[in-house]
C-alpha cells in the first residue's frame, strides 16, 4: 500500500520467461503478457528445503522453525532438536544452544559436511547432543504447538521419540532462479552471482536481491537491505542512461 501511493504499479501475475539479450529487456508473464524494462531488480527469493515428513507442514511456525535468529529466544530452557549436518545446520544449533536446555542436532550420515572449525565451535556447548546415521521422520504436537519429534535410525530403523518443544530444519534452501538459467551467470547452487559488494547481475540494468543471491543470511531484513540498494542501484542506472520522468512523458 505504501509503494501504490507513491504510483507504484502491481500487477497480479508471475514472469515465467525473460529475455535479457536486448535492451529493452523482454519479460513474459503466465497470463500471455509481455513487459518491456529499461531495468529489473530481481527479488524472487528461495525455497526452503523441506523434510517431507508427517507434522512438518501442519506445525510450522508452532514449533517447527527455520530460522535460529528468528526463533532462538522462543525456546529458552526447552528441548529442541535442529535437522542437518552442515555449516547451516551446526550456527543453528549454537544459537539454540545459548536460549534451550538441551540440543540434539540430527545427522543423517555417520558425520558432518560442516567445516572442522564449526565442527570445534560446537563441541564447546555442553548441551548439545548430536545424533549420526539418523533422520527425523515424524513431527507430533497437540494441535497448536510441537510436543515431539520421532528420529529414526538408518542403520538398523529403530525409532525413539524425542519429547521436544522445536524442531529447526538446517538443511538449505533452493533459489527461484530457474527462469535465469540461461539469461544471468549462477553459481552452482543456482544463486545469481554478484559483482563485488553491489547488487548488479551479470548483465548491466539487472540487478538481484535477497535469497535468489544469498544462501547464507536469509532473514527478512537482510533481503530488505539487499533489495533497498538494488532499487537505488536500478534508478542510477536509468539515471545514467538519462532516463527520467521527462523522457518517460
Amino acid at each position: 500500500k505504501q509503494a501504490e501511493q507513491f504510483g507504484t504499479f502491481v500487477a497480479n501475475d508471475t514472469i515465467t520467461k525473460v529475455d535479457f539479450s536486448s535492451w529493452p529487456f523482454v519479460l513474459e508473464t503466465e497470463s500471455g503478457e509481455k513487459v518491456h524494462a529499461l531495468s529489473v531488480v530481481i527479488a524472487t527469493g528461495g525455497i526452503m528445503k523441506k523434510l517431507g515428513i508427517q507434522g512438518e507442514d501442519e506445525y510450522l511456525g508452532k514449533g517447527v522453525a527455520i530460522c535460529g535468529i528468528c526463533d532462538a529466544a522462543l525456546f529458552k530452557d526447552k528441548e529442541v532438536i535442529v535437522v542437518g549436518g552442515g555449516d547451516a545446520a551446526i550456527q543453528e544449533a549454537m544459537l539454540l544452544a545459548v536460549n534451550a536446555k538441551k540440543v540434539t542436532l540430527v545427522v543423517a550420515g555417520p558425520k558432518m559436511r560442516a567445516t572442522q572449525c564449526m565442527q570445534d565451535r560446537l563441541n564447546e556447548h555442553k548441551n548439545v547432543e548430536v545424533v549420526y546415521n539418523s533422520r527425523v521422520t515424524k513431527i507430533t504436537g497437540d494441535g497448536t504447538q510441537v510436543t515431539g519429534a520421532q528420529v529414526t535410525s538408518e542403520i538398523d530403523k529403530i525409532s525413539i521419540d524425542y519429547l521436544v518443544s522445536g524442531v529447526f530444519v538446517g538443511i538449505g534452501q533452493t533459489p527461484n532462479t530457474e527462469i535465469f538459467k540461461f539469461q544471468l551467470a549462477l553459481d552452482k547452487k543456482g544463486y545469481i552471482k554478484l559483482s563485488g559488494r553491489t547488487q548488479d547481475a551479470s548483465i548491466p540494468g539487472v540487478f538481484a536481491g535477497g535469497s535468489c543471491c544469498e544462501g547464507r543470511w536469509t532473514q527478512a531484513a537482510v533481503s530488505s537491505g539487499d533489495c533497498i540498494k538494488a532499487a537505488l542501484s536500478a534508478m542510477d542506472f536509468l539515471n545514467d542512461h538519462e532516463i527520467t520522468d521527462l523522457y518517460l512523458n
